[in-house]
């Protein structure tokens, strides 16, 4: 555990260590509460029936969810750019120990970006948040960002063929918010995009989060959660299918290092 931590670490500082650090802890703050305020005024102003809890507390797990999806991909087009993904990928470690393993760090960060945006959020419009069950919340949002990070995975071995996979993620997240109930219910989707939405990581855990910041027990939030990290389970065995597959069909058409 303590190697997986190291590596996720180093792979993480890579990225972000040149940065200056009040820009960086500012990218941490302002985006996040920016699309909050705005989807928030959005739906105030829509007259959709929800209060700010409702935008608040969907838009912040929105961002949990970017982390997620974000994690393995930003490692693999790191490594492709600096020529390292054919190195990485002949490595004695597994495929799961380098690049799951180096996205906890992302994934870490991407919760204390939902701290700071959930906070800032609920500060602008007073929101009651002295009910809420935190600890519930929390479990929430930590199921997102992994069942997410899972979904991020079958990215991940899609980018092994493009040259693009940041424009496949950004797709991705686009529909996510879209379809699992970030910004209007799923109940106004008609039925058979409902069903899809369900089949999407993000969309129990949004649930399960507005449930929890209302103030509803462990009782009524476990199914949600559960339902969640099951998703990401799922997503997580295609993924590393997926992954495997389209490693040796990269390798075999020369695609790695394409940029």
């Amino acid at each position: 555990m303590g190697a997986l931590l190291r590596v996720s670490w180093l792979s993480f500082w890579a990225l972000f260590g040149w940065a200056d650090p009040a820009v960086y802890v500012s990218s941490l703050i302002v985006g996040p509460a920016f699309q909050i305020v705005f989807f928030t005024l959005a739906g105030r102003f829509s007259h959709s029936g929800h209060g700010p809890l409702f935008y608040v507390i969907g838009n912040a797990v929105e961002i949990a969810a970017l982390g997620g999806v974000f994690a393995l991909g930003l490692i693999l087009i790191a490594e492709r750019r600096n020529g390292t993904l054919g190195l990485s990928l002949i490595a004695p470690r597994s495929r799961l120990f380098l690049f799951a393993g180096r996205g906890i760090v992302y994934l870490l960060n991407s919760v204390v970006t939902v701290a700071l945006g959930l906070g800032v959020g609920a500060w602008i419009f007073g929101l009651p948040l002295s009910g809420a069950n935190l600890g519930a919340l929390a479990v929430a949002i930590a199921a997102v960002a992994l069942s997410t990070a899972a979904f991020g995975l079958l990215f991940a071995g899609i980018g092994l063929l493009l040259t693009d996979v940041n424009m496949v993620m950004n797709l991705a997240i686009s529909v996510m918010l879209v379809l699992c109930g970030i910004n209007f219910s799923i109940n106004a989707l008609p039925s058979p995009v409902r069903a899809i939405s369900l089949m999407l990581p993000l969309t129990r855990g949004a649930m399960a989060a507005r449930l929890a910041a209302g103030g509803a027990p462990w009782a009524a939030i476990w199914p949600l959660v559960g339902g969640e990290v099951l998703i990401g389970a799922v997503y997580f065995a295609l993924g590393y299918v997926l992954f495997t597959h389209l490693e040796a069909t990269a390798l075999r058409k020369g695609t790695l290092d394409l940029v």
